[in-house]
């Protein structure tokens, strides 16, 4: 069932994501990276705006945001996504958009163990203004 594209349907669809085996959960990152805009169009409801603005971001930004999100994934890392909904209605172009991708790199060692193991996290953050 799709979700919304909003904080908690990122969180489900992230939840149902991470309880996949690491084969299944492999298979729905290479798909996200083959086709990122189909992906998002099989999990979760867009709105005509949402998907427009899917087919208008620029290669290197999608390339990135890709990139970003199937990493974090297979690495059964945690992507925080917030959505700072605008405080009126707004006509296309009056309020600008922005989309911030960030995230971090922990190294973390356990005590006793031979190695460290590397965990990932990502922001994604949509405001107006």
């Amino acid at each position: 069932m799709k979700k919304k594209l909003d904080t908690v349907g990122v969180a489900e669809v992230q939840a149902e994501l991470l309880a996949l085996s690491d084969q299944e959960l492999q298979q729905e990152t290479t798909a996200l990276q083959q086709n990122f805009t189909e992906w998002m169009e099989e999990h979760f409801e867009l709105t005509p705006s949402q998907l427009q603005q899917l087919h208008e971001l620029p290669t290197d930004f999608r390339d990135k945001l890709t990139d970003a999100v199937a990493g974090t994934l297979n690495g059964r890392g945690l992507i925080a996504f917030t959505k700072k909904e605008k405080s009126q209605p707004q006509q296309r172009g009056e309020n600008p958009k922005d989309i911030i991708i960030g995230g971090q790199q922990s190294v973390v060692w356990r005590v006793g163990d031979a190695e460290s193991t590397e965990h990932g996290s990502l922001s994604i953050e949509i405001s107006y203004g």
